[in-house]
């Protein structure tokens, strides 16, 4: 299938971040999926959270924005700190 690189796993290979591509946000889940709205669940598993205090990152965009304020009784969001070279 032509298009997206894959990985040996079959899932597309990450992209390389340039230099001036937007920050990140570091999202944790802080409160169990038992009991949440069907449709947040499928939020925070769209987000990569599947555990209680799992730590993911995402670039900050608009859309990862609204997905985190359709939870935020459930997540913790910090901006990602850069690394001096």
């Amino acid at each position: 299938m032509p298009g997206k690189k894959r990985n040996e796993k079959g899932a597309a290979a990450p992209t390389p971040r340039a230099a001036g591509s937007t920050p990140g946000l570091r999202i944790t889940l802080r409160r169990s999926l038992i009991g949440m709205h069907p449709k947040h669940v499928r939020t925070l598993q769209a987000l990569g959270l599947r555990r209680i205090r799992a730590t993911v990152r995402h670039e900050d965009t608009p859309v990862i924005r609204g997905m985190i304020a359709q939870v935020p009784y459930a997540v913790s969001v910090e901006p990602e700190k850069e690394h001096e070279a």
